[in-house]
């Protein structure tokens, strides 16, 4: 059986539209920062627990708050797999995740910093955003 192939262009098209999508509906649901996101981060990492992490996460994702820094901090040293990680963590976040479900980073986290636990790099909504205006001008 042969594989599907896709041509680059394709699939930035694909996450260009995708990004449109979500900043339009985000426009048309606003729900207020909750001041719980950041509670929940401190707390969770402090007491190991991903759950409270992930949910502050989540949290923050659906309320279109931006992480603070310092707080970032935490959470990436916490969550990165730079150094050994015990195994009963890496289990309860495996669980934390399947209660929670997907969480969008790159919209919670300063692109303009690093964090060990974001695969997701500026460099490439860099080019998202580069691509967006080329499909926008080629349309007009």
């Amino acid at each position: 059986m042969s594989e599907l192939k896709f041509s680059g262009t394709l699939v930035d098209d694909l996450l260009v539209r995708r990004m449109k999508y979500f900043k339009e509906a985000e426009a048309v649901v606003r729900i207020e920062p909750s001041p719980i996101v950041e509670e929940l981060l401190v707390w969770g990492v402090k007491a190991d627990e991903p759950m409270a992490i992930y949910l502050a996460e989540k949290i923050a994702m659906i309320t279109n708050q931006i992480i603070p820094h310092p707080i970032a901090q935490r959470v990436s040293r916490y969550l990165s797999h730079r150094h050994q990680i015990p195994a009963e963590r890496i289990e309860r976040c495996k669980q934390a995740l399947k209660v929670v479900g997907r969480i969008n980073r790159e919209h919670i986290y300063d692109f303009n910093r690093e964090y060990d636990h974001i695969t997701v790099r500026k460099h490439f909504t860099d080019h998202l955003e580069k691509r967006e205006k080329e499909l926008d001008s080629s349309a007009v």
